[in-house]
């Protein structure tokens, strides 16, 4: 039990088995005006996902979030409404996270200036 454990024989790791492709798209001028459509179309869904998501504030439940994503699954595919509805949802989330962190810093810092001791300084005159 007290001794060393015998090393086995060393070996090379296999390389990754899926592909990365580090390139641009080459699309055509027909594609790249769709694409662009698209990406607008989808952005404005997202963002009146986002607002509404914003109005119902901290009452927000699952029932809330299946009618956002029934109502997005109108206007798009189920996918999309899925995927925008969980970013809407992520992005709240880091932004109530965030507004948290600075009324937290500001109250650490309004703490800290309330404990210094209020004296003159030395180097400057008082104005009399």
């Amino acid at each position: 039990m007290g001794g060393l454990r015998e090393l086995a024989a060393s070996f090379v790791a296999p390389g990754p088995a899926g592909v990365a492709i580090r390139d641009r798209l080459r699309v055509s001028e027909t594609d790249a005006a769709v694409l662009r459509e698209v990406g607008m179309f989808l952005g404005s869904l997202a963002a009146g996902d986002l607002a509404e998501r914003s109005r119902q504030g901290v009452a927000h439940d699952a029932a809330a979030w299946a009618v956002r994503k029934r109502e997005l699954t109108g206007k798009s595919s189920a996918r999309w409404a899925g995927s925008i509805t969980k970013a809407t949802h992520d992005q709240q989330g880091h932004a109530v996270a965030a507004g948290r962190g600075s009324r937290h810093r500001r109250r650490r810092q309004f703490a800290q200036s309330a404990r210094r001791p209020s004296r003159p300084r030395r180097d400057v005159k008082p104005l009399v």
